[in-house]
């Protein structure tokens, strides 16, 4: 089985292909994402250069994943693309999660080891747990047993933004203010 593996950021974005051996070797690709009308072109790209056929695609997307056939906007770029029409380029089933969502699943099988206190002087209690971290703009997650919750902090309306914010968001067209 071989599984088209994608990660499809505002900026960026990275394609694989895997088996039950692990990533495939000279399958990794990279390339910007403003360098393509569509992730169907990308995918098209990219699929032509490897010449594989693919059983099923994962992908990643730093945009909210509603469920259905609803369309997926990116949060961060003008892309929107349905599952039904990404199936279609793909030839395959698709899963798309939410980029945060798919950390936060993977934080689930991370041991307690893995983990830091960012307020060591408290007690540590089980439960809810949150992570986030900067990309083109500001994913995180909640996540507790087997359940995730991702969210778009960068989407996110911040009260206050003054000019001089806004003038350093004009110079990069991928911020969102």
């Amino acid at each position: 089985m071989t599984v088209l593996l994608a990660d499809i950021g505002g900026t960026n974005l990275r394609f694989a292909l895997a088996d039950s051996d692990g990533v495939q070797t000279g399958s990794v690709w990279r390339a910007k994402v403003k360098s393509f009308e569509s992730i169907y072109d990308a995918v098209a790209v990219y699929l032509e250069k490897q010449s594989a056929n693919i059983d099923a695609a994962c992908f990643v997307v730093a945009a909210p994943v509603v469920g259905m056939d609803l369309p997926i906007e990116l949060t961060n770029h003008a892309w929107s693309f349905k599952k039904s029409a990404l199936e279609d380029a793909v030839k395959a089933p698709c899963y798309i999660l939410n980029d945060w969502q798919a950390v936060g699943y993977a934080l689930l099988e991370a041991p307690k080891s893995a983990f830091q206190s960012l307020t060591p002087h408290l007690k540590a209690h089980a439960g809810m747990k949150f992570a986030c971290g900067p990309g083109t703009g500001l994913g995180c997650c909640l996540f507790e047993g087997s359940k995730v919750w991702p969210s778009e902090a960068a989407a996110m309306p911040v009260v206050g933004v003054d000019s001089e914010i806004t003038g350093l968001a004009d110079d990069f067209d991928h911020l969102v203010t």
